[in-house]
């Protein structure tokens, strides 16, 4: 069977997202199509125009597109399966093209997936040949056949969801990494003091690699998108606020239940925060009590150990809900410390079993940037270095009860 090599379409860029128009050229310039998929991007020819059609080729199309679909679906992000491109030819004979109605395709996909998934379906012409953009938007649950087979994509394959792997997915698809999303803003909108002290926490953890650009520094810190857009943790992290904003209020009483002084903290948070735990350890009492050894040294004991501030204060700003426009507040006197931050626990979190219940962190890509870093760890074990750090000192009027309101988003 021959097709005719089509020639470059300028429409192309108006009917497809860019990447996937970008390897649509390169496949017409020679390219192999398999060699550009990637994430999210899947070239697929229908059976009807392969070499030697076998079977029904209806059906079969209607199978390779119902796993693919379930397949990007478990997957984060927008996808795209480009239908009438054979993968494994190069050059303009890769473009078969297909015959196939999307309306029919787009049922049998809501009708055989659970929860039923819908998706856009788009026909384009690259030259005189008709290609179908099936696009699968980000999932909102985890997708199976009705017979429960599933899978997800990683990389360029699909691969079979394990128990753990649904149950992983489930819990992200119910708590929504806010931070993960993209933004509208330009490197120019985010603070350049803020840069700039990313910029030195990065180079000193990797002194021999120098971070080139403030675009550099963003990549590293994984809060641009495979798009160039930055995400909603880059801004967090690094944008400006508005004057009137705080996002975080401390309050110093020099006595129980007096009056308290009160400070505000601006954006951007890596500031803030920073601002506010030497804050919280400036005002503590390092020897609120004293402890005598069996050799006779005495010992001081704090009222708040330096590392219960450290993981309070930290985790506060890491695990609060970003969406809610409410302050973080610390509360600061000689013999209490609270920490209140807005949001409340994930689901499938227990404030009953916070020592036992595996660590699930709402802002992934924040936590994951400021692990880049140094500022914290990854698999976010906070809440047990707060129970542990009062377990080796606190001063003996020191109440565990107000730290452990400390992280209500661990």
């Amino acid at each position: 069977m021959s097709t005719p090599a089509p020639p470059p379409d300028a429409a192309i860029d108006r009917v497809v997202p860019d990447e996937v128009a970008l390897a649509l050229r390169a496949i017409l310039d020679g390219a192999m199509a398999d060699s550009l998929e990637g994430q999210h991007l899947d070239f697929t020819e229908d059976p009807a125009r392969a070499a030697r059609p076998a079977g029904n080729p209806d059906a079969r199309l209607a199978e390779i597109v119902l796993d693919t679909a379930i397949c990007f679906a478990n997957a984060d992000g927008e996808s795209h399966v480009i239908l009438g491109v054979a993968d494994r030819t190069a050059g303009p004979a890769a473009f078969t093209g297909t015959d196939a109605d999307p309306d029919l395709l787009r049922r049998r996909i809501f009708d055989r997936t659970q929860p039923n998934l819908s998706v856009e379906i788009r026909e384009f012409h690259v030259g005189e040949v008709r290609l179908l953009d099936i696009r699968v938007p980000q999932g909102l649950s985890v997708y199976s056949r009705k017979n429960m087979a599933a899978s997800r994509r990683e990389g360029t394959s699909c691969v079979p969801l394990t128990d753990d792997l649904r149950q992983q997915i489930g819990f992200e698809r119910a708590n929504p990494d806010l931070t993960a999303r993209p933004t509208a803003l330009s490197i120019s909108d985010l603070d350049p003091g803020a840069i700039a002290h990313a910029r030195r926490l990065l180079e000193q953890r990797e002194p021999d690699r120098p971070a080139a650009s403030d675009l550099d520094v963003l990549r590293r810190m994984g809060v641009i998108d495979g798009h160039g857009r930055l995400l909603r943790a880059a801004q967090v992290l690094l944008g400006r606020s508005e004057a009137h904003d705080f996002i975080a209020r401390h309050l110093w009483r020099r006595a129980p239940g007096g009056e308290p002084s009160a400070t505000g903290y601006r954006g951007p948070m890596l500031e803030a925060m920073a601002a506010m735990r030497d804050r919280v350890e400036t005002l503590r009492d390092p020897e609120a009590a004293r402890v005598e050894l069996p050799t006779g040294q005495e010992v001081p004991i704090p009222n708040f150990p330096a590392q219960a501030i450290d993981e309070s204060v930290s985790n506060a700003f890491i695990h609060r809900d970003w969406s809610s426009s409410l302050p973080i507040v610390v509360d600061q006197s000689p013999v209490a410390l609270s920490v209140i931050s807005p949001g409340g626990l994930p689901r499938g979190v227990d404030a009953d079993r916070l020592l036992s219940t595996p660590s699930r962190p709402r802002n992934l890509v924040l936590m994951r940037a400021l692990h880049t870093l140094g500022l914290a760890e990854e698999t976010s074990r906070g809440f047990d270095r707060l129970w542990h750090g009062c377990q080796r000192g606190c001063g003996s009027r020191f109440s565990f009860a107000a730290i452990r309101s400390a992280v209500p988003t661990r």
